[in-house]
């Protein structure tokens, strides 16, 4: 790690303070500016250690990577305040890491803000939850655009770090592929264990589904207990998929659907609740009445 002393993350949230805690183990000094973030961003940012900076710009200026892990929707809003702390800053730029679960499109528009800024953009996308990162095949950071391979040989004993094209909006193109898939497989799911179980018992369905495909099963017994707590992110991320579709004049009828399941999942889950076991979320979401017309709860 000697090609990287000095890293800025844009925010510490589950996955930054992931990403900032490895570098670290590594010897790279990690800073972050936190002021305007939540208490519980603030706490974790103290407690893995990293550099609270006075301000924003602080915190960028001299760095080697800034990296931005921000939801969707402020994505082109931190790169053009990253930008607007180049002005008139004489000293070297740092390569923005734009790591956020964004449309192409929204990627290459990053990429434009960045570069004319006077500093070099890569399009990453990390994929898997924060638990595994490090772990080979578990979680992957897929990375693309004209520094992504050393950026990539920089990162080789931090992540599951891999170079899926040259241009910006690469990476971001495997992102949304692998997350409407992801997204869609939770709400099929959601939709089906949610009608069984207004008159069944769901653990008869689930067993029955384990028995002709156990792997899928395993699938979701990994990714339905992280929904009651990203649920509101999750839900951001599928309407960049249906951004996505429409901007290549695509028809996006399953991303449609599952932003409807979803939508209700984060209706459903208000609170961010942590600690739900896959069984406990279908319990809860049954409940809840999350896929009923009515919104009222069944009698199981």
């Amino acid at each position: 790690m000697t090609s990287l002393e000095r890293v800025a993350i844009f925010h510490p949230g589950e996955m930054g303070s992931a990403l900032g805690r490895l570098l670290a183990h590594r010897g790279v000094e990690i800073v972050c500016s936190v002021e305007e973030r939540s208490k519980q961003t603030q706490q974790r940012a103290r407690e893995a250690g990293f550099i609270l900076a006075n301000n924003f710009a602080a915190a960028v200026h001299g760095s080697d990577l800034v990296i931005s892990l921000v939801p969707p929707s402020d994505a082109v809003a931190l790169a053009r305040r990253f930008a607007a702390t180049l002005e008139g800053w004489a000293g070297r730029r740092p390569i923005y890491l734009d790591a956020n679960s964004v449309s192409p499109m929204t990627a290459q528009e990053v990429g434009r803000i960045v570069s004319a800024a006077g500093a070099r953009c890569v399009d990453g996308s990390l994929h898997g939850r924060a638990q595994y990162l490090g772990m080979r095949d578990r979680c992957i950071l897929f990375l693309s655009g004209d520094d992504a391979r050393w950026l990539a040989s920089a990162l080789d004993d931090v992540v599951d770090a891999r170079v899926c094209g040259e241009h910006v909006g690469a990476a971001s193109s495997l992102k949304m592929s692998l997350g409407a898939f992801s997204k869609g497989l939770v709400a099929l799911f959601v939709e089906i264990v949610s009608a069984w179980g207004t008159v069944n018992a769901p653990s008869e369905f689930v067993g029955a589904l384990a028995g002709f495909y156990p792997e899928t099963v395993e699938t979701l017994a990994r990714l339905v207990p992280s929904y009651p707590q990203h649920a509101t992110r999750r839900l951001q991320e599928i309407e960049e998929v249906g951004r996505w579709f429409g901007e290549l004049g695509n028809v996006s009828l399953m991303a449609q659907a599952t932003h409807g399941i979803l939508e209700r999942l984060a209706h459903g889950f208000p609170e961010r609740e942590t600690g739900l076991s896959f069984e406990g979320v279908i319990t809860a979401l049954l409940a809840r009445g999350v896929c009923r017309e009515d919104g009222a709860a069944t009698s199981q």
